[in-house]
C-alpha cells in the first residue's frame, strides 16, 4: 500500500506529534508499506524508512493546505492521512486535538487582564483567521473526490471536544488512543535507575519528573510552586525537568522560590526511558493535551502519574491507586496534595505493579494495527466505488 502522511514538520525532535509520526512511518515501512511524507521540512536523520515529499514553504498556513492538496493530487497514494497540516486527506487526524479548546486553554495561561485583547485580536489576526478555516474545511463533513474523510481522535476527551466544538455527530470521530512499546520501560535490575540518579546527585531523595516542551501549557510554572511547598514540608527531594525550550523564566521562578539548587533543567534527550526509571512520580499538571504519551509511558514504568482532566491519557489512571487526576490545573494546594499521595504511591509495589499494567495496556503495535485496518477499509471503499 502507497501511504501519504502529512505533517507540518517531519523532525522528531520537535515534540510529540513529530516523534509519532516518525514511528508510525517506520512501522509502516517495515510492514512493507510504500511511505511518502510531505512536510515543509525534514530531520534526515529519520528518513531511511520514506520518501520525502517537500512542501513549499509559504507563511500562509491556507496557502500551505492549498500547495499540499495539489501535491497530494498528483502521488496516486492508496491512502492519504493528514496529522493536522490540511484538509485534502482520508483521514483526518489532529493531534492536537481540538484547536478551539487548545485556544481555550492557551487563554487561561495569560494574565487576566491580557485576555480579553487576545480574544478581541482573534477576529482579526491573520493567524487565527487560517486556522478557523482549516479547521472549518477539515470537519465539514462533505466528502472529497477521494471519498469520505475519517475523523480519527487520539483519546475519548479529543472526540469530546470535537464533537462539541465543531458540532459533529458522536458516531463520526473513531478513537485509536496511542500505546506504548513496553519493553523500552523495563528495568528488572534497577541499574538503570541508580545510574541516573547517582549522575544527577538525587541519592536517595524523592524524585518527580515533568517532560514537556511547551512549559507554560503542561503547567510547569504551577509545579515549581507546589516543589517549593513539598520541599518547605518535607526538607528533600528533587525536581527534573525534560524539554527542549527555553526555560529562563522558569530558572528565575525557580530561584525566586528559593529552589533552584533542587531543580534540574535537562533539556533534550532522545530517550526518556531510564528518567522514568529512575524519577518516582511523574508531574503532568497541564492544560490541554490531547493524550499526553509521558503519562502513559511513566505509568509503564510503574510510576505514578499526577495530571488534570484536560489530558486525554488521564483516563488510564485509577485514582489514588497510579496516581491522581485534578481538575483544576492551576490549584496549587491540590497539586502538592496530590504528589505528596503520589510518592507514598510510589513506594507501594502493588501500586506500581497496578500503574505498569494499566501504562502497558495500550501498546504502539495495537496503534499501527488498528490504523491499518482503517486504511484497509478505506482502500476497500475505494475499490468497490471504482468497481460500481
Amino acid at each position: 500500500m502507497r501511504v501519504a502522511l502529512v505533517i507540518d514538520r517531519f523532525e522528531p525532535r520537535r515534540g510529540g506529534v513529530e516523534q509519532w509520526t516518525w514511528r508510525f512511518a517506520e512501522a509502516l515501512a517495515r510492514g512493507g508499506d510504500e511511505v511518502l511524507v510531505v512536510a515543509k521540512s525534514f530531520d534526515p536523520r529519520y528518513c531511511d524508512a520514506v520518501r520525502p515529499v517537500p512542501l513549499p514553504i509559504i507563511s500562509s498556513r491556507v496557502a500551505t493546505a492549498a500547495a499540499a492538496e495539489e501535491i497530494l493530487r498528483s502521488l496516486d497514494a492508496d491512502v492519504i492521512h493528514d496529522t493536522g497540516v490540511g484538509w485534502y486527506a482520508d483521514v483526518i487526524q489532529p493531534h492536537l486535538g481540538s484547536r478551539r479548546a487548545a485556544t481555550r486553554a492557551n487563554l487561561e495561561c495569560l494574565p487576566a487582564w491580557r485576555r480579553p485583547l487576545r480574544v478581541a485580536s482573534a477576529r482579526w489576526l491573520p493567524r487565527d483567521r487560517e486556522f478557523r478555516e482549516i479547521a472549518a474545511r477539515q470537519f465539514d463533513g462533505r466528502p472529497t473526490d477521494r471519498g469520505p474523510k475519517h475523523i480519527l481522535a487520539v483519546s475519548e476527551m479529543v472526540r469530546r471536544d470535537l464533537v462539541r466544538d465543531y458540532g459533529l455527530g458522536p458516531d463520526s470521530v473513531r478513537v485509536i488512543p496511542h500505546g506504548i512499546a513496553p519493553r523500552r520501560f523495563d528495568d528488572p535490575t534497577g541499574d538503570r535507575r541508580q545510574q541516573i540518579r547517582h549522575a544527577l546527585g538525587a541519592g536517595d531523595d524523592a524524585v518527580y519528573l515533568f517532560v514537556g516542551h511547551n512549559y507554560r501549557l503542561k503547567g510547569l510554572g504551577t509545579l515549581l510552586i507546589s516543589f517549593a511547598n513539598e520541599i518547605r514540608t518535607r526538607g528533600d527531594g528533587h525536581l527534573w525537568v525534560l524539554g527542549d525550550r527555553p526555560a529562563a523564566a522558569f530558572r528565575r521562578q525557580s530561584r525566586r522560590l528559593g529552589i533552584a539548587d533542587r531543580v534540574k533543567f535537562l533539556r533534550y534527550v532522545p530517550d526518556t526511558a531510564p528518567y522514568f526509571a529512575a524519577a518516582d512520580v511523574l508531574v503532568h499538571p497541564t492544560r490541554y493535551d490531547s493524550y499526553g504519551l509521558v503519562i502513559a509511558e511513566a505509568l509503564a514504568a510503574g510510576r505514578p502519574v499526577v495530571t488534570t482532566s484536560r489530558a486525554g491519557a488521564a483516563e488510564l489512571i485509577e485514582p489514588d491507586r497510579t496516581g491522581t487526576v485534578l481538575d483544576d490545573p492551576s490549584d496549587v494546594p491540590a497539586l502538592s496534595r496530590a504528589m505528596q499521595r503520589a510518592l507514598e504511591l510510589s513506594r507501594d509495589p502493588d501500586c506500581r505493579a497496578a500503574a505498569a499494567a494499566a501504562g502497558r495496556s495500550r501498546t504502539f503495535a495495537e496503534n499501527v494495527a488498528a490504523i491499518r485496518d482503517l486504511y484497509g477499509e478505506i482502500a476497500a471503499a475505494r475499490s468497490g466505488r471504482r468497481a460500481a
